[in-house]
């Protein structure tokens, strides 16, 4: 008897979580290719009608419907998409990776200019000798205050004797894009360095975020690195066990949020214009927790998203109120998907939000578009 008011309690509050959740949440599915199918990286809100998402292809909301706009591929690869910034309906940037036919990993980056995407020359290291030759470069990242002030950021891999991944990021004046940082510190050799997310505040205050892993292993630190208008700058954050940050997000100078993971839990920390400190982050009773993106309504309504599983995935989105941090309930995909995960999300100052992400179908293409939207984001 007790076991059966249990299971029946249980079952009700889900069953409440649901339904709040279909209140709150519009849940949207993009179009996507019936052959390659679709999962989005990123997503990037200009207005109201002019909201971007992509990943191995690109969508385009017009306050309507999504349309399917197809990126430009290249090398023998597919082209990931992993970062979009939106201006307008004709400016529109985008980078990413792809692995070209000798099995080494390129970035691109991409323009929309209205009517269709176009590959643009950006810095590429490939070839140059920084304590061994760079043999792969990959961008993760994209932020901006104005179309001529565009920041990305990645990753480049450096063959022996440095054989490590050191962080990369280059900026665009609105005329050409120019080398910012290849971050070699005398702690490079044998480290892998990922650069996951970047946001610019001012053309003198921009962060970047991402970890460290040793010799490939899954022991990896959180880093945080600054850039004052001169140069860039590693900063202390508190350590965490297997953590990794990957996205950061910022109100003001002294608002700044990176989220992540740390041994299977979700991982925020924030930064008050002096220091980084760890905040306290909920998390679901499922296995594992992660956190991939963060946006910023101000500074008293800050959203996370990313999943929690056991077994079968769901999506994850958290809230910070200006107090404190809570677990908002979220629709997933329904019968038809073996998990959800929500990997970007971009808010407007009204609170209108898109979150951004991928399920995987039971049916082929397996990958395919998932996005969530509210306009009770303030």
């Amino acid at each position: 008897m007790v076991m059966a008011a249990i299971l029946g309690l249980t079952f009700a509050q889900s069953l409440q979580a649901q339904r709040a959740a279909t209140a709150f949440w519009q849940v949207q599915h993009p179009p996507f290719s019936k052959t390659t199918g679709l999962g989005l990286n990123a997503i990037s809100a200009q207005s109201d009608q002019n909201v971007w998402a992509v990943g191995h292809s690109s969508v385009r909301w017009d306050g309507a419907t999504w349309k399917l706009v197809p990126i430009v591929q290249r090398g023998g690869g597919t082209l990931n998409l992993t970062g979009v910034a939106a201006f307008s309906t004709n400016n529109v940037w985008a980078v990413g990776s792809f692995v070209n036919r000798q099995g080494r990993t390129r970035e691109s980056v991409e323009q929309f200019d209205g009517r269709s995407w176009k590959v643009l020359p950006d810095v590429s290291l490939i070839g140059q000798n920084l304590d061994g030759l760079v043999e792969d470069e990959a961008l993760t990242s994209i932020s901006a205050v104005s179309p001529n002030d565009i920041w990305a950021a990645g990753y480049i891999g450096i063959e022996p004797p440095c054989d490590c991944i050191v962080p990369f990021i280059e900026h665009f004046d609105g005329k050409k894009w120019r080398l910012s940082g290849a971050l070699l510190t005398t702690d490079s050799p044998g480290h892998f360095q990922f650069l996951e997310g970047i946001n610019e505040i001012s053309p003198t205050d921009v962060w970047a975020v991402g970890f460290i892993s040793i010799n490939g292993a899954l022991n990896g630190a959180p880093q945080a690195f600054h850039f004052d208008g001169s140069q860039w700058t590693p900063a202390f954050v508190p350590g965490a066990e297997a953590a990794r940050f990957n996205a950061v997000t910022a109100v003001a100078t002294n608002e700044v949020w990176a989220v992540g993971e740390s041994n299977d839990k979700t991982l925020i920390e924030h930064f008050d214009g002096q220091q980084w400190k760890l905040v306290k982050s909920p998390n679901t009773q499922d296995f594992e927790n992660r956190l991939f993106g963060v946006a910023a309504v101000s500074g008293k309504s800050v959203w996370a998203v990313g999943d929690h599983f056991m077994g079968d995935g769901h999506s994850l989105v958290l809230h910070f109120d200006g107090l404190r941090w809570q677990i908002v309930a979220s629709p997933s995909e329904g019968h038809d998907s073996h998990g959800t995960i929500l990997f970007g999300a971009s808010a407007l100052t009204s609170g209108h939000l898109w979150l951004g992400g991928t399920f995987l179908a039971k049916h082929l293409p397996p990958l395919r578009p998932f996005v969530l939207y509210t306009d009770k984001g303030r």
